[in-house]
């Protein structure tokens, strides 16, 4: 990051600087030591050899310049050394400046081929890099985004919201990603944004950096699905019944169930969607009825069609109720099964009213055998007297016309 590597360079500026003061400090006190104990020595060694004064004048004029001589060389040899070392020290610094200008290119041109938008900011929020992603997102040139703020580039509200998370993220020292909703060169789009502290070589924040990827098409998908699901709620709980979906297999585990559970069963829908311990549809059936609703069930899987059932459930309260039971598997596009999708309606007083009617003609059917048990029996007693009336001459009382077998 920019700022990384502005601190990496000022670093090394003062590694430098401090070798040059301890080079001068070593080539200074090298030249004083050695200046000290010349002049020492050799004053010393001149009045212990002559005595005469015009040798002492002539041998100290020759000893100072070959003080200066020899002091000379030695500045020579001692700069020279001194300035090698700055020299290599300089080419290793030009040669580390250079590949940190290469990785910082490379880092460039990784960012500009990405498709989300990649950039760094200061601590007063002005950007330090931006990638050409999120140039095409405000409409601008790097070169007209470097060293401006959110205020240039979004409206007051949003830039204030924006610099705001910044501030946030380098108080917390903490990386956030948050979802950000924003006016754009392209429109209104939504960006999922990672957002951290920006540190340099020493460790110390220098600004934040981010990465924000356009989820404006997911956004505007999970929007609708989540409107459509609303819908669907809000159709369900109108219905009478409860709406379903459960697992293919026994015990039948709900993955969702509608408020109308709750009239219909005495359960609640968090009952049977609950994370630990759900209530499976299956204990809610009738012993009796059980093993047949699993024969249709199965079948249904098997000849992939609806089903329709009716059967007895237990309530939360203890009561029986007959339901009927509409449904159907629903695979995905290679074939395989996934779940049910289905409906189920209490049917308890319409069942009763079936068997009260059956009952009822039941009765009838008893009633109406008996009594036509009892006509034709006066039938085939009036035949009779009709018959023995023909013998002794008389008219057949009784007209039985109706009767084919009537001899009259």
């Amino acid at each position: 990051m920019p700022c990384a590597w502005a601190g990496m360079t000022q670093q090394q500026h003062l590694g430098r600087r401090r070798k040059l003061d301890q080079a001068s400090f070593l080539v200074v006190s090298t030249y004083g030591v050695f200046a000290s104990l010349w002049i020492l020595l050799s004053d010393r060694a001149v009045e212990s050899l002559l005595t005469d004064p015009d040798q002492i004048i002539r041998v100290s004029l020759f000893k100072g310049w070959l003080f200066v001589a020899v002091t000379t060389l030695l500045l020579y040899v001692l700069v020279r050394r001194q300035f090698s070392r700055i020299d290599a020290a300089h080419r290793s610094e030009i040669a580390m400046q250079e590949e940190r200008q290469r990785s910082l290119e490379l880092l460039q041109a990784i960012a500009d081929h990405s498709d989300d938008a990649i950039y760094a900011k200061d601590l007063q929020g002005r950007y330090l890099l931006f990638n050409q992603a999120a140039c095409r997102y405000v409409g601008k040139p790097a070169a007209a985004v470097l060293g401006h703020d959110d205020r240039d580039l979004f409206p007051e509200e949003q830039a204030r919201l924006l610099m705001a998370i910044g501030e946030r993220i380098v108080a917390g020292e903490r990386i956030e990603t948050s979802e950000d909703c924003l006016d754009t060169a392209l429109g209104k789009r939504t960006f999922l944004a990672t957002k951290g502290p920006l540190r340099d070589a020493e460790g110390r924040i220098c600004g934040i950096f981010g990465i924000s990827r356009d989820i404006s098409e997911r956004r505007r998908a999970a929007d609708a699905l989540a409107e459509r699901e609303q819908m669907f709620r809000s159709l369900t709980s109108n219905l009478p019944g409860a709406v379903y979906r459960c697992e293919l297999l026994p015990p039948w585990r709900a993955t969702m169930m509608s408020d109308g559970v709750l009239a219909l069963t005495g359960h609640s829908a968090r009952d049977f969607l609950r994370e630990e311990n759900p209530l499976p549809w299956q204990d809610l059936i009738f012993a009796a009825d059980l093993p047949r609703v699993r024969q249709e069930v199965d079948a249904a899987i098997r000849d992939d069609r609806p089903f329709s059932t009716v059967y007895r459930i237990h309530r939360a309260d203890g009561d029986v109720r007959w339901v009927l039971d509409h449904a159907r598997p629903i695979r995905a596009a290679a074939g395989t099964e996934l779940h049910f999708d289905g409906v189920i309606f209490d049917v308890t007083d319409r069942k009763q009213a079936e068997d009260e009617l059956r009952e009822r003609n039941t009765e009838l059917e008893r009633l109406g055998r008996a009594t036509i048990g009892r006509e034709l029996a006066m039938i085939e007693m009036k035949k009779c007297i009709n018959a023995l009336s023909l013998e002794l001459g008389r008219a057949p009382p009784y007209p039985l016309a109706f009767a084919r077998d009537d001899p009259a």
